[in-house]
């Protein structure tokens, strides 16, 4: 992992493809609430304290992201398969509606009032 980074990226896309417990990606697809906004992206790990790091890809090139650390209540698994989300950034959304209609459903984006306190008291 420390010589060629993408390994691991490369690994679970391989493992997506064959499928099976043991094949399975490292990496979930999940939506995040931030603000107004749900955004696509992976949960990478759990820690102790609940939080959940949380990958979120860029677009093109899905490897070069940024991480965060996320409560749990702005968090929900994604029904889109990894290699399926690794496509949707890497065209930039283009014909993403197929796979992110189910995904997100009737999913309600309007801000939450702890957004709004927030938001508040900067």
């Amino acid at each position: 992992m420390k010589l060629y980074p993408k390994y691991g990226i490369y690994k679970d896309l391989v493992a997506g493809k064959f499928g099976g417990a043991e094949n399975a990606p490292s990496l979930s697809p999940v939506l995040v609430r931030k603000e107004e906004c749900l955004y696509p992206a992976f949960q990478a790990d759990r820690l102790a304290n609940g939080l959940i790091v949380v990958y979120f890809p860029g677009s093109p090139d899905a490897w070069n992201g940024s991480l965060a650390l996320v409560g749990p209540d702005r968090m929900q698994a994604m029904d889109v398969p990894f290699a399926a989300l690794i496509d949707i950034y890497e065209r930039l959304g283009r014909n993403s509606s197929s796979q992110l209609n189910a995904a997100v459903g009737g999913m309600d984006v309007s801000p939450r009032q702890e957004d709004h306190n927030r938001v508040g008291n900067r």
